[in-house]
């Protein structure tokens, strides 16, 4: 399989794109900003009316996306109604009924490495948290989360786990006051995701929803910022242009949305 680049598949993609588009997106972040984040993965379900807020935007002529570092599986479960995914921070899109992957996922010798390292955790803390391994569309395992919301603890081996990772320069998030760290196989901001995203939909505006750290790069490139507050994020400080309870963000779109009629 030959590697495309993201800006070649824009470049392709741009020639037969429509001209009359909607020129406003609305980008999510997934966890603790549609769905909630103080709940067992299982459980990790958009409400009804947030669900019901992506099919009012669309259904205006607003591009929406969400961005995420779940993966695609994940995600494509959640009945979404989006124009665009980007996984696993931005290392798979899709829209436009494209699929557009990271160049970086085919070194295969790292991609071992990595592999072997997630089942040395998998071994050692299996039994104390969930280990989702995140996945692309051709199979390889290109992150994990180690998440222990279900056992309630976090575990003592996790740090030893993290240097572990460490050693190797693959790449730790580990958010303050969140109960799990996300471990990826090199390092990509969210803001990538939404540069390319902004350009296959040939937007002037992107509104960006995020809750964590993880989100601030999306922030700095996004034309408007709103930071969703839930209990795990009361002590982090985002630079935002509104602050939403995680409740209050269906209506908060809807009212907020009908500026732009």
């Amino acid at each position: 399989m030959r590697a495309i680049n993201f800006i070649q598949v824009i470049e392709i993609m741009s020639l037969g794109k429509i001209s009359m588009r909607p020129k406003v997106g609305f980008f999510f972040d997934y966890d603790g900003t549609l769905s909630p984040i103080d709940v067992d993965r299982s459980l990790a379900y958009p409400p009804k009316k947030n669900l019901e807020m992506l099919v009012n935007l669309r259904s205006r002529g607003f591009i929406t996306a969400v961005i995420s570092s779940k993966d695609c599986d994940f995600l494509l479960s959640r009945s979404l109604n989006t124009d665009g995914l980007a996984c696993i921070n931005g290392v798979e899109i899709r829209a436009l009924k494209h699929v557009i992957l990271d160049e970086r996922l085919f070194d295969q010798e790292r991609r071992k490495l990595f592999v072997r390292l997630v089942e040395e955790a998998e071994n050692r803390i299996s039994k104390k948290a969930y280990i989702e391994k995140k996945r692309v569309s051709v199979g390889y395992i290109v992150g994990i989360s180690i998440d222990w919301r279900s056992g309630g603890e976090r575990p003592n081996e996790l740090d030893e786990i993290i240097d572990l990772f460490k050693t190797h320069s693959f790449v730790v998030n580990k958010p303050d006051d969140m109960p799990f760290v996300d471990i990826f196989l090199f390092d990509i901001e969210k803001s990538s995701a939404v540069e390319i995203l902004r350009r296959l939909f040939d937007l002037d505006e992107v509104i960006y929803f995020g809750d964590s750290l993880n989100d601030a790069s999306a922030f700095r490139v996004a034309n408007k910022r709103v930071f969703v507050r839930h209990r795990y994020n009361k002590n982090i400080m985002l630079e935002s242009d509104y602050i939403v309870g995680f409740d209050e963000l269906a209506d908060w779109v809807i009212n907020y949305s009908a500026t732009y009629s």
